[in-house]
């Protein structure tokens, strides 16, 4: 896993949707691209995903995984660095990230599990 994709339970799919709008994808389909700035963080709703930095490709990313990272304030930021390529057909939440701040923000529990979600994140340099 990279620095841009953290495990999020799906429980917060419902909260999180007032951050966004929900996409069904096809297999192939990029989440993010290492040669571009992204707009967008991502809830992996239903399928999975690859990881891929420097050529390099990282194990399939599971449904309720969310892509994405945190700046040095702990908000939210686009994936940056990495190419992340969808294995299956996929729903998706496209999420706005200052919408998704501004929740955080003001949603004790999306905070909670949002802080939580930060500091178990780990993966590919």
């Amino acid at each position: 896993m990279s620095d841009s994709v953290f495990p999020l339970r799906l429980t917060w799919h419902e909260r999180l949707a007032d951050a966004g709008g929900e996409a069904m994808l096809p297999a192939g389909s990029r989440l993010a691209d290492a040669g571009r700035t992204g707009r967008h963080c991502f809830l992996l709703v239903e399928g999975s995903a690859v990881v891929e930095k420097d050529g390099q490709q990282a194990e399939p990313l599971p449904e309720g995984t969310f892509v994405g990272s945190a700046d040095g304030e702990g908000l939210p930021q686009p994936p940056a660095g990495v190419t992340v390529r969808l294995v299956t057909p996929a729903r998706v939440l496209v999420l706005d990230k200052d919408r998704l701040a501004a929740l955080i923000d003001s949603e004790p529990v999306i905070a909670d599990l949002w802080r939580s979600t930060i500091d178990r994140g780990s993966g590919l340099p």
